[in-house]
């Protein structure tokens, strides 16, 4: 069970992003889940994508740009938010061929690595990366994001 602050600061998360879809952002059970994990257990992302071929903005601008391109403009934002969460890249790369298990047609999976489960709530509160998340979610049609202790 998370702590009071934990739970605070799941309230906070969950005010701050409530308009975006529930599938583009952490549920508050997933969010437990995370805070659940302990302070001191370095983790990682592994994040699978798949693209819209338009990005479909939350505030129903219109751009009529790629949901690659979209996406492009939230990378050029995550990774120094990433950094300034005490994480860091460990790669990128696209899908070629499943060797094993269901052929879900992914177009990049990335994954990222933090000290500590506390690094993906910094990342999340971090508002330079709060105002980058419309393009992930205008970009992406289907996403698995996964937490892998390490």
């Amino acid at each position: 069970m998370p702590s009071t602050s934990q739970t605070s600061r799941i309230d906070r998360l969950l005010a701050a992003y409530a308009d975006h879809p529930p599938q583009s952002v952490p549920s508050r059970a997933q969010w437990e889940s995370l805070a659940s994990l302990g302070e001191d257990r370095p983790v990682a992302l592994v994040n699978y994508f798949r693209f819209r071929q338009q990005a479909v903005y939350p505030d129903g601008r219109g751009d009529t740009v790629s949901g690659h391109e979209a996406f492009s403009r939230y990378t050029a934002v995550s990774g120094d938010a990433l950094t300034r969460a005490g994480g860091r890249f460990l790669m990128f790369g696209k899908p070629t061929v499943p060797l094993i298990g269901n052929d879900r047609p992914w177009d990049l999976v990335a994954v990222g690595s933090y000290r500590s489960p506390q690094g993906i709530f910094t990342i999340f509160e971090d508002p330079e990366y709060r105002a980058c998340m419309m393009h992930r979610t205008a970009a992406v049609e289907d996403q698995l994001v996964t937490v892998c202790v390490l």
